[in-house]
């Protein structure tokens, strides 16, 4: 019911070192007009975070987001997300954000305050078992961590909405980061719009110096495709 909120699941399929089906499902809850939550559980993903994603793991993870509303154009989000290897080892991860929306047509620009934290077990214990096989273990694991910054939009809604239109989106972040005890930045920019009927299409890059306790530079490039099956009744 799109008054209330939705119920969406979805199947996963990875093929690394071996193949993998996953599960997810999430729930949006419209509290109010002012108030929404989102839960999203996952079972037998493909852990991307940090050099896990190299091994292959596999991870169930569970997540909430909660948005409230404060005003038309200021919004504070609160997130957290446990995560559980096929491994004895762990990451939890938070964000605490407040956005404010400068304008909302396009481009649509927002600016916003944030802090980031995150704790993780395995650097308290084996990770994943290979201390004993390569002694000096590059910083690909994911550490305890604390960062706070600021960031500035412009036209993200290109990112993933359906807006039929193509036009470019950007988003830059700076931040003090505990690993590095230093400032560090990040950015993701892109072209999105309708590819053919009812669809988006966004290419894009992204770049951090510090992504969820990985003190290292990250480079993604991505393409990203959403089909919409809209249904009218007569």
């Amino acid at each position: 019911v799109y008054d209330k909120g939705y119920i969406q699941g979805k199947v996963s399929f990875t093929d690394s070192i071996k193949q993998n089906i996953g599960y997810i499902f999430i729930a949006n809850f419209i509290l109010s007009t002012d108030l929404v939550a989102t839960l999203n559980i996952s079972k037998d993903i493909l852990a991307t975070d940090g050099g896990v994603f190299l091994l292959g793991a596999k991870k169930d993870k569970i997540s909430l987001n909660i948005l409230w509303k404060v005003l038309n154009s200021t919004n504070i989000s609160f997130f957290y997300e446990e995560n559980r290897y096929n491994s004895p080892n762990g990451l939890d991860y938070g964000r605490v954000s407040i956005n404010r929306t400068i304008r909302n047509a396009y481009p649509d620009i927002k600016f916003g305050v944030f802090y980031d934290f995150g704790f993780n077990d395995t650097t308290k214990s084996t990770k994943f078992m290979i201390d004993s096989i390569v002694p000096k273990i590059p910083n690909i694991f994911s550490q305890d961590f604390y960062d706070f910054g600021v960031s500035f939009s412009y036209g993200m809604v290109n990112r993933t909405n359906y807006t039929r239109v193509w036009r470019p989106y950007f988003e830059l972040s700076t931040l003090y980061n505990s690993l590095s005890n230093n400032y560090a930045y990040a950015f993701n920019l892109g072209y999105g719009g309708k590819a053919f009927h009812q669809d988006h299409l966004s290419l894009g890059l992204s770049y951090t110096e510090t992504e969820k306790g990985i003190n290292a530079k990250t480079y993604k490039f991505y393409l990203n495709y959403k089909f919409m099956y809209l249904h009218s009744k007569l």
